[in-house]
């Protein structure tokens, strides 16, 4: 945020969003957006979201972080592209050139996540793109993290006393608790806490004779494990003894209101 922030003062801008009220047939002329005297219409949106996906698909991202990715940008696209607007304004004024052999790096690397030269054109056809557009975006983009590089992380500094003192005074945030991976058996009372008490001191038996725990878990159980849990997670009346087994120990019976359990 300090990074957007920094930017726009800098910059000095007016940014206006318009709510579209042009005919269905003209909806990818739509204007959403005026940054300075810049339109920004809802076919600016789908190109620049399309920019976005041929990157991460060169990037070496699976196919899942790929998605993840893209659908954050989808949800603040306009955001996003109204900031790039107006860092690319300033990336103007400074007259910032891209090297020609840069972009076509980039879009070497793209097209190279494809079978052919022939897939990548059709896949920017069918996006309403050509190769130039897409190289224009690549340099807007370049030129953009040139500027934010440059103008503000440049001239960021962070006094280490700064960096003590925010951690002293948020440290709640940067602890977590300590946490035990928990197998567990536990028997019903059914309206009978005497047989559930019994059934209980079976399995003892048959745990102190040297069967394995989660067998007889799968045997006997009601619930499925506790699995991974951290302190505060718990009732009280499980945590205060699970929490000073050492590994592998099983505990005693632990009476709640519903039943028995017996932990490792």
């Amino acid at each position: 945020m300090k990074t957007k922030f920094a930017v726009i003062t800098l910059l000095g801008v007016c940014v206006w969003i318009v709510l579209p009220i042009r005919p269905l047939y003209a909806v990818q002329d739509t204007i959403v957006a005026v940054v300075n005297d810049e339109l920004i219409t809802l076919q600016d949106l789908h190109e620049y979201l399309t920019t976005i996906y041929m990157q991460l698909t060169s990037s070496g991202k699976s196919q899942a972080e790929i998605e993840q990715t893209m659908r954050q940008y989808e949800q603040e696209s306009l955001k996003r592209l109204i900031d790039d607007k107006l860092i690319l304004g300033e990336a103007q004024r400074m007259q910032i050139m891209m090297r020609e052999g840069v972009v076509q790096e980039r879009i070497d690397a793209i097209r190279k996540q494809f079978p052919s030269n022939q897939a990548f054109l059709d896949s920017l056809l069918k996006d309403g793109m050509t190769v130039s557009d897409l190289k224009e975006k690549l340099s807007d983009q370049m030129k953009a993290k040139f500027v934010v590089d440059k103008q503000v992380k440049d001239k960021i500094f962070v006094n280490p006393h700064e960096v003590t003192d925010y951690y002293n005074t948020h440290i709640d945030y940067f602890l977590k608790p300590e946490r035990l991976e928990l197998a567990s058996i536990f028997v019903p009372y059914d309206e009978d806490k005497a047989q559930a008490t019994a059934i209980i001191e079976g399995i003892q038996e048959k745990l102190k004779q040297g069967t394995d725990f989660l067998a007889v878990a799968s045997e006997h159980s009601k619930r499925p494990s506790v699995g991974g849990v951290a302190k505060g997670e718990l009732l009280p009346e499980i945590e205060n003894v699970v929490f000073s087994l050492n590994e592998g120990e099983i505990s005693p019976p632990i009476e709640t209101d519903s039943g028995i359990y017996l932990f490792r």
